[in-house]
């Protein structure tokens, strides 16, 4: 199923995030500048609607999202990472980005300590790493 045909089950200035029948959250990250907290609302949607489906799997589609604040970058790493809001505990992610430096940069700002993030420059390479985590 094409990733634009899915169904969206939360949207905001941060992005969307839609239910793909593979069994995992598209997370599609707009070009747009964020509302405050509006990261922060969209990762504590993903958090539950991540366990109330049961899955840990997440597609990221990062190749439009915009410099992360301190603010931002706080927050995911004391709250997000430290699974001090509802999500899964492992979680399996791939991040879809461009070979642009700056992208590579912000998704090495969001991952964990000692963590390098898995990406991919193509969808088909991001899904078929995806389903190795059923």
């Amino acid at each position: 199923m094409p990733i634009v045909a899915l169904p969206i089950v939360f949207e905001n200035t941060a992005g969307i995030i839609a239910a793909h029948s593979d069994g995992y959250a598209l997370v599609r990250y707009h070009a747009l500048t964020r509302r405050s907290n509006d990261l922060r609302n969209l990762l504590e949607y993903l958090g539950s609607f991540l366990v109330d489906r049961g899955w840990q799997r997440i597609l990221c589609d990062a190749r439009n999202m915009k410099a992360l604040t301190l603010d931002e970058q706080r927050w995911i790493q004391e709250q997000w990472y430290s699974s001090n809001v509802m999500r899964p505990n492992q979680l399996s992610t791939v991040y879809l980005s461009e070979e642009d430096a700056s992208v590579q940069l912000l998704l090495e700002e969001m991952a964990p300590v000692a963590q390098t993030p898995h990406t991919f420059s193509s969808l088909k390479e991001a899904q078929t790493y995806l389903a190795k985590y059923l």
